[in-house]
């Protein structure tokens, strides 16, 4: 259950963000302490999208932040967001942590 909400939120993250999410490639690693959840993207068109990872960064830190004003939220915490430009297309990394 906690991984189909970590799911959602990266999900609707990426989908606010203009790209296209990756189901198949849904990750959760256990480091001890923490579970990392982490989701892969690309760009909705085919061109190369200019972006800052910090943007991004702040931007999901932001919407979880929100997130966190809900009653019984789980309280996920930005891990990374990471771009890695293509020939046809941007593909975007984006993890959350417990």
């Amino acid at each position: 259950m906690i991984s189909d909400i970590a799911r959602c939120i990266l999900t609707l993250f990426i989908l606010m963000q203009g790209f296209s999410p990756n189901d198949d490639d849904f990750e959760v690693k256990d480091y001890g302490p923490h579970i990392i959840y982490s989701l892969s993207a690309e760009s909705l068109d085919e061109q190369e999208v200019d972006f800052n990872a910090d943007v991004l960064f702040n931007a999901l830190s932001n919407d979880l932040a929100l997130y966190h004003r809900t009653s019984n939220a789980i309280r996920f915490q930005p891990y990374r967001c990471e771009g890695y430009p293509g020939v046809s297309r941007t593909s975007l990394y984006v993890s959350i942590y417990l």
